[in-house]
């Protein structure tokens, strides 16, 4: 929902291209929530960069440009997530961590799969 995309309506999107990439960045979502056929829950979404420093957030993080998304798959599949995740064309990073997947647009012609903490 869009109060999950912004923290519960407290971080809202300010300029006009933020709202583009949130739009975007849904439409990402959709798709993969349809292919992995299972309630997803958004751990983190959008962060303004104070925020996105105060939790630790990397300085270049998409999150701060409403490009990325934090999901836990409600049934517990994170394969069948990921896989849903490699199957959406607008997405181009996508990171394994084993408490959640995280997902990003950026246009990149060639996506990027990485692990934390390796």
């Amino acid at each position: 929902t869009w109060g999950e995309l912004t923290h519960g309506l407290t971080r809202i999107p300010h300029t006009d291209e933020l709202v583009r990439m949130a739009l975007r960045l849904t439409i990402a979502f959709g798709q993969v929530r349809d292919k992995a056929d299972t309630a997803l829950r958004v751990t983190s979404a959008f962060r303004p960069v104070e925020i996105n420093r105060r939790v630790g957030g990397a300085p270049s993080s998409f999150h701060t440009r409403f490009m990325a998304l934090d999901l836990i798959p409600v049934d517990g599949n994170f394969r069948k997530l990921t896989e849903s995740m490699q199957a959406c064309d607008l997405i181009g990073e996508i990171g394994l961590h084993s408490q959640f997947r995280h997902m990003a647009i950026n246009g990149a012609s060639q996506r990027e799969i990485f692990r934390y903490g390796k």
